[in-house]
């Protein structure tokens, strides 16, 4: 098998302690090694623990509320028809490695939105993706992908202490339509968002790049199928939420071998 799609705390959680309450919500898991941000797995809820592998693939379905198209790595549902949490993740820093105080995450788009064509990842026109903190009615702060750089970024708030498997700063990811609208009319597909987490701290330097699949009306296999353009190890690939045993077994078909994200950007005007 292919991927590993969950954490081991996340399957210990479902198996049990499935008693304990909803706390934060999705996170990704993100340490300091050797003066470079690091990216892991994202964790459905806190604790952000144990430590966990690397990862710069995530796999990622968006789901509607209220008429929105949200990232939801958790579709755990609070009640019937209402998700748990409509979006996410934010990240997780507070385990594997300290990092110091005074200072903040930067989270930067490195290319604009892409759609799959069913070849290639391809511009799709008037679609972005916003990252925003806060209030889905009132972000307390937003970047919205664009087709050119320079490419906003989404900063989160600073670190102060709290260094436990808890310690995070949620983040959210919804489509725009139109390029401006949340509830614009969108295209149904797999859409590839390319990012990059900075930092402030002039000596740490910035994880590579990471991506997230995000398939919209579409089954799991075809956004698998997608993310095989992608020149990633398969241990680099994390599927969240986690799928079911049956579609697991089908993971082994897809195979991510050395084909290359083919890009192709709007011409600049």
């Amino acid at each position: 098998m292919f991927f590993r799609t969950m954490s081991v705390l996340s399957l210990s959680m479902m198996m049990g302690l499935a008693g304990i309450a909803v706390g934060h919500g999705p996170q990704l898991q993100v340490t300091a090694n050797n003066g470079k941000i690091v990216t892991r797995e994202i964790f459905l809820d806190e604790p952000y623990s144990p430590l966990t592998d690397p990862k710069s693939v995530y796999v990622i379905p968006m789901l509607s509320t209220a008429g929105q198209y949200f990232s939801r790595p958790n579709d755990e549902e609070a009640a019937p028809g209402v998700p748990a949490f409509n979006s996410g993740p934010g990240l997780a820093f507070g385990l594997g490695s300290t990092f110091n105080s005074g200072f903040n995450f930067r989270l930067t788009f490195v290319d604009g939105l892409k759609l799959w064509d069913g070849s290639a990842f391809v511009d799709p026109g008037l679609e972005q993706i916003q990252a925003f903190r806060g209030s889905s009615a009132n972000p307390s702060a937003s970047a919205t992908t664009s087709d050119v750089g320079p490419f906003a970024f989404l900063n989160f708030p600073t670190i102060a202490n709290g260094y436990t498997d808890s310690a995070h700063n949620s983040g959210s990811f919804r489509l725009l339509g139109d390029g401006v609208s949340p509830t614009a009319a969108s295209q149904d597909g797999v859409y590839l968002l390319s990012l990059q987490l900075q930092s402030t701290d002039p000596n740490l330097s910035p994880s590579d790049p990471y991506y997230f699949v995000l398939y919209k009306n579409v089954p799991l296999s075809t956004a698998l199928e997608a993310t095989r353009l992608l020149n990633v190890a398969p241990s680099s690939v994390q599927v969240v939420p986690e799928a079911s045993s049956l579609v697991l077994g089908l993971l082994g078909t897809v195979a991510f071998g050395g084909a290359v994200v083919a890009r192709r950007r709007r011409a600049s005007h």
